[in-house]
């Protein structure tokens, strides 16, 4: 039986590893025990041919995507803010205007004579 990559390299492993009691043979047995475990469990899979045909789709679709000219469109300037600042500051002068009229206009009633 051919040894697999886990069987390899775990024992790199306990090499710097110490557990305390347990001598390197003991160790060496229960590393190869869990590298066979870890081959059994983790057995090569491949992949369905539907799959494949399908990523082979999208690989090639993407490609042609990459190689298609790109073409850069502009969002026109955005006026609504301008707008929006533009009304806050005309209904400001509006307010100050009102208020200086208000004033104005009290200010008009208290110099005139109140018999006449």
């Amino acid at each position: 039986m051919q040894r697999s990559i886990w069987s390899r390299l775990l024992p790199i492993g306990a090499q710097s590893t110490t557990v305390a009691g347990a001598g390197k043979e003991e160790l060496d047995l229960a590393l190869q025990a869990l590298a066979a475990e870890l081959q059994k469990a983790l057995a090569p899979v491949a992949p369905r041919a539907s799959f494949r045909r399908e990523l082979g789709r999208e690989l090639a679709a993407v490609a042609r995507q990459q190689r298609a000219p790109r073409i850069v469109l502009q969002r026109p300037p955005n006026y609504r803010r301008g707008l929006l600042i533009g009304a806050a500051a005309v209904s400001s002068a509006v307010s100050v205007a009102g208020l200086v009229a208000l004033l104005w206009h009290h200010r008009a009633q208290r110099a005139s004579p109140a018999g006449s």
